[in-house]
């Protein structure tokens, strides 16, 4: 490929320099020759002239535009091989040609090479990058020719990510993803299921080991999450091009009267002209066209408001951890106190009335009373406990139909108790008095002492549970896809097929049906909620608890590693699950 040519032209000055490493042709002396580029333009003399252009086209690179980094090293030689100036010369241009005030003796040559780094993906250096002109009055032309990777053949199973400015056409530079990293979500919708691999763009035109050729050729859907247009192309060794342009942003900006600020006095200048009251003259009408339609109405008004409404809110402490899958509750009493922080000392910002439907959306470190939620388009924290130490909320999630299986490796007592730190204990079967307490046999066989009756399991449910689920990690899985699914995770997991198929029958009806689920199955998160104290203690335990959030679309999330469990001595299994019907779901 012809991109060896690169390693080819850069060789490291070790021997030289203990400073930082430097780049330099493989032909020092290169043939000096008259550039056409400046030689039309004359230069004060003891000035070195440098310009970096496109090897093709001859016009000038934006430096600034297209490289985070990029220095100029320098190279002074005397007539008998030797090194005439031993230190390292680092010149960064903040223009293009760039002036450096050198004198450059008759008798030496002066060579360019480029500091390591300077280089992204998007250009490399040819054989014969460089032209020189001397001129008589002791200045210098220093022509660096950069020639572009564009249509360069990509290492098979490899993607390159280009982003577009969409108001200016012009490439993102470097800076702007060093100082926060775009991140691209897929959706690939194939026949063995469905994935979503992120995509983490470092720097622009970046080459990532990332093979979505593949899928992309096999894949019914492949979607980019990326607000803006995409455009993908294929090549015959399975890499793939990724053009992205991002959406131009919106030209209403409210500032109707072309003060400078957005404020209240823009919406009523609005109304007054919609209104039709005389001498009203809007100084930028575009300002306005909240709708992007070219056209004034009231629905711009009541955009207007509303964003003037979000720009006036009150500032509010910021959570150390916000939830995009938060979980609903229900105000239980008229004039719940919204505050703008994690404590009464703050100011109260909303008033909220008996049944109103909310979402929790982020927490603090070490704070399990206070929520942090959103209300009107206000966010704020809420005391979720009473004067009296009572909810003051209630949550609509549930952990439904955990059940418990028991075996012992011969005819066991056994006692049971299940401790919830973060919900209410509803149902239970047998009946829970202080715990169960029941006579396990080998095959799962369960006699309880209090009533004589048989069972295959102990079940609970709970209600008000305040679990803050963890979905960091996970799958996303089509509805239709659910029963699949479920049987590959669980066998994986280790349960048995009676206790998978006891899964699936209470489970899938309530899932399949949804576009899509996503799922994640819970850990610390479950176990610390939920506890369980057995006795005699059981050699081995397995408790799956899966949390999953019915979605219209699919989403992408990292996935998650599974465990499998290995049964030995006295094995007790439970699972069970929750639905988190959060309603604000995008």
């Amino acid at each position: 490929m012809k991109l060896k040519n690169i390693t080819a032209v850069f060789l490291t000055a070790t021997l030289l320099f203990s400073s930082v490493p430097v780049s330099y042709p493989s032909s020092i002396f290169a043939a000096e020759t008259v550039s056409e580029v400046h030689a039309e333009i004359p230069l004060d003399s003891d000035n070195v002239r440098f310009t970096v252009v496109d090897y093709d086209t001859g016009e000038k690179i934006a430096l600034d535009k297209e490289f985070s980094y990029f220095a100029i090293v320098p190279y002074i030689w005397a007539s008998d091989d030797t090194q005439q100036n031993p230190s390292t010369v680092y010149l960064y241009p903040d223009s293009n040609p760039y002036i450096w005030e050198q004198t450059i003796f008759e008798g030496e040559t002066i060579n360019a090479g480029l500091a390591d780094g300077s280089l992204n993906d998007n250009y490399y250096l040819p054989d014969d990058y460089e032209e020189i002109t001397r001129y008589e009055n002791g200045s210098v032309d220093v022509v660096i020719k950069l020639k572009s990777n564009e249509g360069f053949e990509l290492p098979p199973g490899s993607v390159r990510v280009t982003v577009t400015d969409g108001d200016t056409g012009e490439l993102i530079p470097d800076e702007v993803f060093a100082k926060a990293p775009l991140t691209i979500g897929t959706n690939i919708v194939t026949k063995g299921g469905v994935t979503g691999p992120i995509i983490m763009v470092e720097k622009n035109r970046a080459v990532i080991k990332e093979n979505l050729a593949s899928l992309y050729k096999s894949a019914d859907k492949f979607e980019l999450y990326f607000d803006g247009e995409s455009e993908i192309k294929v090549y015959d060794n399975n890499s793939m091009d990724i053009f992205l342009t991002t959406a131009p942003k919106a030209e209403a900006n409210g500032d109707v009267n072309d003060d400078g600020e957005f404020n209240v006095a823009d919406a009523v200048l609005l109304q007054k002209w919609l209104l039709a009251v005389p001498n009203t003259h809007l100084v930028d009408w575009k300002a306005a066209d909240f709708c992007n339609d070219n056209v004034l109405n009231a629905f711009d008004l009541c955009l207007m408001k509303q964003e003037l409404t979000k720009k006036m809110v009150t500032t509010y402490v910021e959570p150390d951890e916000r939830f995009e899958w938060g979980v609903p509750f229900y105000v239980v009493k008229d004039g719940l106190k919204m505050y703008s922080g994690p404590d009464e000392s703050y100011d109260v910002i909303a008033s909220i009335p008996a049944d109103t439907r909310m979402t929790e959306t982020g927490a603090m470190n070490g704070n399990s009373t206070w929520l942090f939620t959103e209300y009107n388009g206000q966010c704020g924290w809420i005391n979720t406990l009473g004067a009296d130490g009572k909810m003051v909320i209630y949550f609509e999630e549930a952990p439904k139909k955990p059940v418990i299986y028991l075996y012992p490796e011969e005819e066991t007592n056994v006692h049971v108790e299940l401790e919830l730190t973060e919900a209410d204990l509803s149902t239970t079967y047998p009946k829970y008095n202080n715990g169960w307490d029941v006579v396990a046999y080998p095959d799962g066989t369960l006699v309880n002492k209090a009533d004589g009756s048989h069972h295959k399991y102990l079940f609970w449910d709970a209600v008000n549970c305040r679990t803050r689920f963890d979905f960091s990690k996970g799958f996303c899985v089509a509805g239709s896809d659910t029963e699949s699914f479920l049987k590959e995770k669980l066998t994986y997991m280790g349960l048995t097929e009676q206790e998978m198929n006891e899964f699936i029958v209470y489970w899938l009806p309530l899932m399949e049906h949804n576009a899509y689920n996503l799922i994640s199955f819970q850990g610390d998160a479950y176990t610390n909620s939920a506890k369980l104290k057995i006795t005699p203690t059981p050699d081995s335990e397995c408790r799956v608890f899966m949390a999953y959030v019915p979605l219209e679309n699919a989403v992408a999330i990292e996935p998650q590693q599974l465990e499998t469990f290995e049964r030995n001595g006295f094995t007790v299994v439970e699972w069970g699950g929750a639905e988190v019907n959060t309603f604000n779901v995008k």
